[in-house]
């Protein structure tokens, strides 16, 4: 294998619990050394209130829509 390869195994967590494998420390280290996301993070409270907010402004569409049709086929 080459050195990239090897690099990105090295802290494969399926690997993780090979002796020998990892320093002591070493994956602490990795982990610190890692870049902070948190800005792309979504929660689903969020994504539940949007699926919410599509679904009602459909219903109150088609429950308009709906009324019209009744009226005008009297």
């Amino acid at each position: 294998m080459d050195r990239e390869s090897l690099d990105r195994l090295r802290f494969d967590r399926r690997l993780q619990n090979r002796r020998g494998w990892l320093a002591p420390g070493e994956l602490e280290r990795h982990v610190a050394a890692l870049p902070d996301t948190t800005d792309k993070l979504t929660t689903l409270a969020d994504q539940e209130a949007g699926a919410a907010a599509s679904a009602e402004g459909g219903a109150a569409g088609a429950s308009a829509g709906g009324a019209a049709d009744g009226a005008t086929r009297r």
